[in-house]
């Protein structure tokens, strides 16, 4: 599932990761954090984040609850090292980061091969 700010439209990335034909990527990216109730089976969350983004605190919690890896993608510099948000990421083991279309690819790509799916 992927979830972005209102200030993102995930669009590109979206493409990418639909065209390359390794990944099921169902619905379009929603900035309604409260679609985290409809987590059931999924093997990945990826956030489009941005500093002060509505639910952020809300979607990390569902990854966790559900042991389901996620992947914040953020532009360089938008999480302050030390900062609430970046304390709420460090506190969970399965995130990664990352700022740039490809490097999105390359992540969902090693994550989903790799990580056995936990998705509850």
């Amino acid at each position: 599932m992927i979830f972005k700010s209102k200030d993102q439209s995930m669009e590109i990335e979206t493409k990418l990761l639909r065209d390359s034909k390794f990944f099921n990527v169902p619905d379009s990216p929603t900035d309604r954090h409260q679609n985290t109730d409809f987590i059931k089976n999924h093997g990945l969350i990826i956030v489009g984040y941005s500093p002060g983004m509505t639910g952020f605190k809300n979607i990390l919690s569902t990854a966790k609850d559900k042991q389901i890896p996620i992947i914040i993608y953020a532009a360089q510099g938008a999480i302050t090292q030390g900062g609430d948000d970046s304390k709420l990421i460090s506190s969970y083991s399965y995130h990664s980061i990352c700022n740039v279309p490809l490097r999105l690819v390359n992540d969902v790509f090693t994550i989903l091969s790799t990580f056995p799916h936990r998705g509850k």
